[in-house]
């Protein structure tokens, strides 16, 4: 399909898909009057409240019939000494961004000897009271949110319950492949390979480039509803803005098997996917597999290029760059979550492979991202072939011109030996880096120097699962 063409047809897939009633991402002021926030907290956590969501000390009339057999509820203070959820407080929230709070015993009822303090209804943390300042710190999770602290005696009693509000702007937009926050990318695998158990493993990334010692399953609870670690064999799985266009990094896993994926919603602290409607989305079935049946055979994240293909403002949601019937294309994000404009509607980018003869059925491909758009590494899984194409030549390749991409080697790259490859600037020059991770479980940061076309590798790390993350 020509560059123009595919204009035509993704105006009129756009147009369908803005008609879906989740398509608008999600946006959230800095700071919202308290009765907003409360309301879309308790839509958004529904079925999670423990009695009305709002930020509580004792009323007279409550103090009045407080039970002396019982601690009382908590007071919870901002980082500012006000009342948690004041809107006459200057405290701000970010999600993503730690906040501190105190918590004050009730002196009516029995002695406070410990809080219980939960955000969300997710698992409460258990904190033992020092009387009228006890710190404590959450992080919000979305544009609203619910902390309850409920008070506990010595001999385990359970106390009354305090409730607030917090209103959160957006969380701020993470670097590419940074899936805990520190803005350094980390390195993501699918298991079953690899020398790994089933699972998504991560491994954090440190400021050298290299990886933390232990890794996390990010995947544990399976890609949707009552899964397991096992959902993840045998798929892809890239990072990406594919939930609101910016924020938190989120995860795009593909089934070639079946030609279904789905996007998982990250949380910015490299804490496991919660599979379950408003944390994921499944993903259009078309956007992987044509009209002819054929499924993508390879997939990775394609930036900003289609819309500066066009000379469009970016959108924040990323194209795909698919291997697809042999050809290699750059399908169109669409500014929804995990929507995309289908592979019919994409732009083709070339059927020659990087050798410059035969097609692409053979070739895995890993992207990175600089200045927002996509650079390539392609690799033969059979000979281990290894190449690179910069941004502009993938823009020229979608204007139809011919480009030479780069080899950086002739073998040795090949998916046997090499079962994870991920791309990513390692030591923040500008440019993009590999990291390998080996058939028994090595991993290996490759720092790669475009003008002399080479790979410098790093000492190899053993991947040492944690044992709290295997079952």
């Amino acid at each position: 399909m020509a560059l123009a063409a595919a204009v035509s047809a993704l105006s009129l897939s756009a147009a369908a898909t803005s008609a879906r009633a989740d398509s608008a991402p999600e946006t959230m002021p800095a700071k919202l009057p308290l009765a907003e926030a409360r309301v879309a907290a308790q839509t958004q956590v529904a079925g999670k409240l423990v009695g009305e969501a709002t930020a509580t000390t004792a009323t007279a009339s409550e103090a009045a019939n407080v039970d002396p057999t019982r601690p009382g509820a908590p007071a919870i203070h901002d980082a500012s000494g006000y009342d948690c959820g004041d809107d006459a407080s200057p405290v701000t929230y970010q999600v993503g961004v730690q906040a501190d709070f105190t918590l004050a015993a009730n002196t009516s009822g029995e002695p406070t000897a410990r809080c219980l303090y939960q955000l969300n209804g997710n698992a409460p943390v258990s904190v033992a009271s020092t009387g009228s300042s006890t710190p404590i710190t959450i992080t919000p999770t979305g544009g609203a949110d619910i902390m309850t602290v409920t008070a506990l005696s010595a001999g385990g009693d359970i106390g009354d319950t305090a409730n607030c509000v917090l209103a959160a702007s957006p969380a701020a937009i993470a670097d590419y492949g940074d899936m805990t926050g520190d803005g350094i990318p980390d390195l993501t695998a699918v298991g079953a390979q690899a020398g790994l158990p089933s699972g998504l493993w991560l491994a954090r990334g440190t400021a050298d480039g290299q990886l933390s010692a232990n890794i996390t399953d990010m995947g544990v609870q399976g890609t949707g509803g009552e899964g397991a670690s096992s959902d993840w064999d045998g798929t892809q799985a890239i990072t990406g803005h594919f939930h609101t266009g910016a924020g938190f990094n989120d995860v795009l896993d593909y089934n070639p098997a079946t030609g279904r994926g789905a996007v998982l919603y990250g949380g910015g602290d490299g804490s496991p996917f919660m599979p379950s409607s408003g944390y994921e989305v499944n993903v259009n079935s078309s956007t992987f597999t044509d009209s002819a049946g054929n499924k993508a055979t390879g997939i990775a994240n394609g930036g900003d290029l289609y819309h500066v293909l066009n000379g469009e403002p970016a959108t924040g949601f990323p194209d795909l760059i698919l291997v697809v019937g042999g050809q290699l294309w750059d399908e169109p994000g669409i500014p929804a979550p995990g929507a995309f404009a289908g592979i019919d509607n994409a732009v083709p980018l070339t059927g020659t492979n990087p050798t410059g003869s035969g097609d692409w059925a053979d070739w895995d491909i890993a992207s990175s991202l600089i200045d927002g758009l996509p650079a390539l590494f392609a690799r033969n899984s059979s000979t281990g072939a290894l190449y690179y194409y910069t941004p502009e030549q993938l823009q020229d390749l979608a204007y139809g011109n011919a480009v030479t991409p780069l080899q950086i080697a002739s073998g040795g790259y090949d998916s046997a030996a090499l079962p994870v490859l991920q791309a990513a600037d390692l030591n923040q020059d500008g440019t993009p880096d590999l990291r390998t991770v080996s058939s028994n479980g090595e991993s290996t940061t490759r720092i790669f120097d475009a003008t002399a076309g080479s790979l410098t590798a790093k000492t190899p790390q053993s991947l040492t699962p944690s044992a709290t993350s295997v079952r």
